[in-house]
C-alpha cells in the first residue's frame, strides 16, 4: 500500500500518480527545437533574489527578415509580437522537415503539437493555403496515405 501525504505541492502529486508527463521538460523541448532550426539563443534573466525570471526566445533572424505575419497563421490585432516569431519559427522547422513528404502525424511530433485542429487551423492550413506546402495525393485530402511536401515557394522562403 502506498500512502502519499498532501502538502502544499500538489502538482509534484500529480507526476507521481502519473497523472503528468513530466517536470521541467517544457525549456528543454523549446531549447532543441531552437537550436534545430538555427534560432539565435536564448536568453535568461532573473534577480539575484529569484523573485522574478524573464526568458527572451529570439526569432531566427532570416525569418524576421523575410516575414512580417505573411508565413504562418495571420495575425489579429491584440496578439502580440512573440506569437508571430513562434510561428514563423515553428513555419522554417515545418518547412526544413517536409523536404521529403511526411505524415501530419510526423509534423506534429516535430512541433510537439498534440490537437490535431489546433495543428491544421494554425500551421496545416495556413501552409497550403500559402503553397509553401503541397499535399502528394491532393485529389485524397483525407487519405491515410496523404504526405506533405515543402513546394518550390516554401523552398524560397527558407533561403531569403
Amino acid at each position: 500500500m502506498r500512502i502519499i501525504v498532501c502538502d502544499a505541492s500538489p502538482i509534484i502529486h500529480l507526476k507521481e500518480l502519473n497523472m503528468t508527463e513530466g517536470r521541467g521538460t517544457g525549456i528543454p523541448k523549446i531549447l532543441r527545437a531552437m537550436k534545430a532550426n538555427g534560432s539565435p539563443d536564448p536568453r535568461f534573466e532573473t534577480d539575484d533574489d529569484r523573485t522574478y525570471f524573464v526568458s527572451y526566445f529570439p526569432a531566427h533572424s532570416l525569418i524576421v527578415s523575410k516575414t512580417t505575419g505573411q508565413v504562418g497563421t495571420r495575425l489579429g490585432p491584440g496578439r502580440n509580437q512573440v506569437t508571430a516569431q513562434v510561428t514563423a519559427q515553428v513555419t522554417a522547422q515545418v518547412l526544413n522537415f517536409c523536404q521529403e513528404p511526411r505524415k501530419s502525424s510526423e509534423i506534429m511530433e516535430l512541433i510537439g503539437l498534440k490537437h490535431w485542429k489546433t495543428f491544421q487551423a494554425n500551421y496545416l492550413k495556413p501552409l497550403l493555403q500559402q503553397g509553401l506546402l503541397a499535399m502528394t495525393i491532393p485529389e485524397k485530402p483525407t487519405s491515410s496515405k496523404q504526405r506533405y511536401i515543402t513546394t518550390e515557394a516554401g523552398n524560397e522562403v527558407l533561403k531569403t
